[in-house]
């Protein structure tokens, strides 16, 4: 008696994840959905979600968003999402510590209202209005300048250590990618502490898949400067 066999269900496989291309075969654009972080994807990317994608990713994903970041020597879109994001925590700090302000404003009043030297200083109002802000632009100015200069002494130390496998803009890139983890200081009191650990590990995840190299030499690249 033949008895026919009973059909089993077979579940098809899981997709798997595409793995990334060698860097210097990625090109951004809208339709390479494998190119990371979603900054390098712009414009096919608009400005807001690529640039919140991009702080997400690269703080909590940096072992799968470095090895997708292109290494195509453009040093503009890193430079402008870095300037972005002083900004913009820049801005909403200030916001934050304006609010702070007004909280004890009536203090501060009473206090000046019985101090004759400011009395006699004869500061008009809006002078403050020029210095904070031209202030606050010269500062992003100089902190950019210093972040070229930084992520030049970290690739000389990958270079020393034999572990400049690509060019200095992937060590820059990567420098100005970690610095997401900024975004910490709008935490009030504690968000501060946490700046610092996510930085150095984005960064030292970072240059050893950019690189190719192992982590101990990425570790000294980025930390040797500071020591």
């Amino acid at each position: 008696v033949h008895i026919p066999a009973t059909p089993v269900e077979v579940e098809p496989p899981a997709p798997a994840y595409p793995t990334p291309p060698p860097s210097e075969a990625i090109v951004p654009g809208p339709a390479r959905p494998d190119v990371a972080p979603a900054w390098e994807r712009r414009p096919g990317v608009k400005l807001i979600p690529a640039f919140f994608m991009t702080i997400r990713d690269v703080l909590f994903e940096p072992h799968l968003t470095f090895p997708r970041m292109p290494v195509d020597g453009r040093l503009m879109p890193p430079t402008m999402f870095l300037l972005l994001l002083q900004l913009t925590v820049g801005l909403v700090s200030y916001i934050i510590g304006i609010a702070l302000e007004l909280a004890q404003l009536p203090y501060y009043t009473q206090a000046l209202s019985r101090s004759e030297e400011f009395k006699n200083l004869n500061f008009p109002v809006w002078i403050f209005f020029i210095l904070i802000p031209g202030a606050f632009i010269l500062w992003v100015a100089i902190w950019l300048g210093f972040n070229f200069l930084i992520a030049g002494v970290h690739h000389l130390v990958l270079m020393m250590l034999g572990g400049a496998k690509k060019g200095y803009d992937a060590t820059y890139k990567v420098v100005c990618y970690s610095y997401s983890a900024q975004v910490f200081n709008l935490i009030p009191i504690c968000g501060g502490f946490a700046v610092l650990p996510f930085f150095f590990v984005s960064s030292i995840i970072g240059l050893s898949k950019v690189h190719g190299i192992e982590g101990w030499k990425a570790s000294v690249a980025m930390l040797a400067p500071y020591v």
